[in-house]
């Protein structure tokens, strides 16, 4: 399989996204690097990524570029399919919270069809390859609470409080 990546800066410094040929893999926050992205799942441990070239960056510039202006309040950019037929229906779900709001992890798992499946979702979310694409940012606990973000505490706050005032 072949990889490219590009940064794109934002508010919060440089973000990461990993490509193939079939969509974006991975987007890693302010500060991953390839490694992070490597030692994200298993299959990407030995995997090489090449830069990819301004006409192939392009797309994603442009789509990130437009949600940190917030000119964009979701992305249209094609995505690698990866994870379980419980990842996936989870993030399809997740896709569906609308831009400027939040969810709580059990209403989530309503969503998801899995209302029982509280931590399963929760996990689910924490295994999200595509942060901001796919937005578990939004995810707040039952009590209203950050709970876990993969960039952070600060990042989550931060992009929740970028995404309610954009959205006004």
């Amino acid at each position: 399989m072949s990889y490219g990546y590009t940064t794109v800066p934002s508010p919060w410094g440089d973000w990461l996204v990993v490509s193939n040929d079939t969509g974006v893999v991975f987007v890693g926050f302010p500060g991953n690097t390839l490694q992070d992205w490597r030692d994200f799942r298993p299959e990407w441990h030995d995997a090489t990524a090449r830069i990819q070239a301004a006409g192939d960056a392009q797309p994603i510039q442009t789509a990130f570029q437009e949600y940190f202006t917030g000119a964009a309040t979701a992305f249209a950019l094609p995505l690698a399919p990866i994870g379980t037929p419980f990842q996936q229906r989870v993030w399809t779900a997740l896709r569906q919270v609308p831009y400027g709001t939040t969810i709580s992890y059990s209403a989530l798992a309503v969503q998801s069809g899995a209302p029982t499946a509280v931590r399963a979702v929760a996990h689910a979310v924490a295994r999200n390859p595509w942060l901001l694409i796919v937005p578990c940012q939004r995810v707040l606990r039952q009590d209203g609470s950050l709970g876990q973000y993969r960039g952070g505490a600060v990042l989550k706050q931060a992009l929740l409080k970028h995404e309610k005032a954009s959205a006004q």
